[in-house]
């Protein structure tokens, strides 16, 4: 996973400036299985991750990407890090309980994860966030071009909607010092489930083994 030094904001706080050129920004919340299955496809896609800069910029050419407090840096004139042109993602943490009011312009009901690019689109609901980036960059294909197996993949991506749920309500209850053997059992078999399912198609017909791209990064997220 990425090392997210970034500070949570919350409500009074004021919005970041626009995402420059070449990066896109994740809006995230370091628990939420929802925001990792994003962050996984962004480290699997190869679209590195960069701290939001503290520097001043005294270019007079920079742009005016701004950073958490509204002040230039140095991402937006192309000085941080040798100026590469390869894609690279920051994170801005959302406190979900004491939400941004600007953030509400970013998703309709302030869910996470939600990315925007440097030409101000906003694309939300994680599934979607992820299908996005594996179709607007280059690098390893997430989802297979074969149609079959496309489909056959986000069939298995359904299977495996319950298992974040279910971890988030095992993981409250022992909390709260209660037992939750149900809640193991049906995580249990969830993942029974999803093994049989994937198995399954494991390898093609040529007996070659074949990756399971967004499912494998999915049970990943889920596991976090």
């Amino acid at each position: 996973m990425t090392d997210d030094a970034t500070r949570t904001l919350g409500k009074g706080s004021a919005p970041p400036g626009p995402v420059p050129e070449g990066l896109i920004r994740l809006y995230s919340m370091r628990f939420c299985p929802y925001a990792h299955r994003t962050r996984l496809v962004l480290q699997a896609k190869g679209i590195r991750y960069t701290p939001v800069q503290k520097e001043f910029c005294k270019t007079s050419s920079c742009k005016g990407h701004l950073d958490l407090e509204g002040r230039a840096t140095l991402l937006e004139c192309g000085r941080l890090d040798g100026a590469s042109s390869k894609p690279r993602h920051e994170v801005i943490n959302i406190n979900l309980r004491n939400k941004p009011e600007w953030y509400f312009t970013k998703h309709p009901f302030g869910h996470i994860p939600v990315l925007e690019n440097s030409k101000g689109q906003l694309i939300y609901e994680s599934v979607i966030a992820c299908e996005y980036l594996d179709d607007a960059y280059p690098g390893r294909k997430l989802y297979p071009y074969d149609c079959y197996e496309r489909a056959r993949q986000k069939m298995l991506l359904e299977l495996f909607y319950k298992v974040p749920h279910l971890t988030k309500e095992c993981l409250v209850t022992l909390r709260c010092g209660r037992g939750c053997a149900d809640l193991k059992l049906a995580l249990r078999q969830e993942f029974c489930n999803l093994e049989e399912n994937m198995s399954l198609g494991r390898t093609s017909r040529n007996g070659v083994t074949r990756s399971k791209g967004m499912t494998t990064l999915e049970a990943g997220a889920g596991c976090c």
